[in-house]
């Protein structure tokens, strides 16, 4: 028996204390006998010799308790240092987590205050920057308000700038007609340009087509059923014949644009013009259609020109 197996020392006492008591129970009617009988001297003598008997095989079982009850206890002491062994590594390893999370608050708190600290000085470095520089534009305007031809100045400065925001607002959001067919890219004077700003209906029935033969195709470049069929009808009635209608090879462009050849770029231009569409997305690019000369690819924008934007 091992101090290691304290189950195998409980069942070995047990059974050892259930031996005991058959033997004490068969002790017991022996001498119940002895009580009782009342004749024999041999039959007194017998029950003396089992008496004896079992008396003798108590021993060894008393002394095998005695070594089991000293093995359970062994294996019990062995039991109660492992738990408190346990314990203490329990207790250090809680100790250790609370340490750990104590530095590692400290660490964080430690970098969040560097970090305050750090950003706090480079806004005010900024911040300081930026006033210097403030103060250097500005200090050549504070001269100038100090004369009233200083004043005068600015004031008619800002006035010109108004009225060129004004103008630019008037070309680009004015309706303009379709007697509007030529683009001038040279020099345009003052008059001429508030002339020109004046708003003028594009009107409902179809004017007179074009005499350059151009031929004119509408592509479907975002998707939307019946889009390129409502441009081409929107552009027959304007006077700008649309020869036929597709889809484009994808349907992933974002802003409609216009290819043209170069021999067809007033008229591209002019295109651009009844749709509301910028000079910018007009492109130089011979179209894929063969025998195409301009090429206008709707893209997912289309609700931003016309026939859609009244």
């Amino acid at each position: 028996m091992t101090p290691q197996d304290p189950q195998q020392s409980f069942e070995e006492a047990a059974r050892l204390l259930i031996e005991l008591q058959d033997q004490l129970t068969e002790y017991r009617s022996l001498v119940d006998t002895l009580h009782t009988v009342s004749e024999g001297s041999g039959r007194v003598g017998a029950a003396a010799e089992k008496i004896a008997a079992i008396v003798e095989a108590l021993g060894p079982v008393s002394e095998s308790l005695q070594k089991n009850r000293e093995a359970l206890k062994r294996s019990l002491e062995l039991t109660f240092q492992t738990l408190n062994h346990s314990q203490e590594k329990a207790r250090e390893l809680q100790e250790s987590f609370e340490k750990t999370g104590a530095q590692f608050k400290e660490d964080v708190d430690r970098l969040s205050s560097d970090l305050r600290s750090s950003l706090q000085k480079r806004v005010d470095q900024r911040a300081d920057e930026i006033g210097e520089n403030l103060k250097a534009v500005f200090s050549e305007p504070e001269n100038l308000l100090s004369s009233g031809l200083g004043q005068l100045r600015i004031l008619g400065i800002a006035n010109l700038g108004l009225l060129g925001l004004v103008l630019l607002a008037v070309l680009w959001w004015g309706g303009r007609g379709p007697a509007d067919s030529a683009v001038n890219n040279g020099p345009v004077n003052q008059s001429s340009l508030v002339e020109n700003t004046r708003p003028e209906a594009i009107p409902t029935s179809p004017a007179a087509a074009y005499p350059e033969p151009v031929r004119i195709q509408v592509l479907n470049g975002c998707g939307v059923p019946g889009i390129a069929a409502d441009f081409k009808k929107y552009l027959d009635d304007n006077g700008l014949e649309v020869g036929d209608t597709d889809n484009a090879g994808n349907f992933g462009y974002l802003q409609t644009r216009i290819n043209t050849r170069p021999g067809s770029r007033m008229i591209a231009e002019r295109v651009a013009e009844v749709l509301r569409l910028h000079p910018a997305q007009v492109h130089e690019r011979n179209p894929e259609g063969a025998g195409v000369d301009i090429e206008i690819i709707l893209g997912k924008d289309y609700r931003n020109l016309r026939p859609y934007r009244q």
